[in-house]
């Protein structure tokens, strides 16, 4: 017998019954028949949903994969980019603002040493 559904039936009158591919049987739950299919039904349908889970799990690991390697590839892309126009452009424009604030300072500092300068000899 090669089981395709098994079903404990409780009661007083415990049964089980065993679905084949052809028939279907009421069975004692003790019977030989009923051992014989228990020890290999099991492993009969879960071999197959086993090979379907291993495959399922491959296509979602490969899926997930792929997707962190091209999330790798424009983070690196976004990187480069951003590289690239703070040493263009933000710290050129950094040091010019400095050397302007610098020279505004000692423009100041010299306008100050002036006017005091001015103020005190009257």
């Amino acid at each position: 017998l090669k089981p395709f559904w098994l079903k404990h039936i409780r009661g007083p009158r415990r049964r089980v019954l065993l679905v084949t591919e052809s028939s279907c049987f009421c069975l004692p739950p003790n019977s030989a028949a009923m051992q014989q299919a228990n020890s290999g039904t099991f492993r009969s349908l879960a071999e197959p949903l086993a090979c379907e889970l291993v495959e399922a799990l491959d296509i979602e690991h490969r899926r997930e994969i792929e997707y962190m390697y091209k999330e790798q590839l424009q983070l690196r892309a976004e990187l480069e980019r951003v590289v690239e126009l703070m040493q263009k452009e933000i710290v050129p424009r950094e040091r010019l603002m400095h050397e302007m604030i610098e020279n505004m300072q000692k423009s100041y500092e010299a306008a100050t040493a002036h006017m005091h300068a001015s103020l005190t000899d009257h």
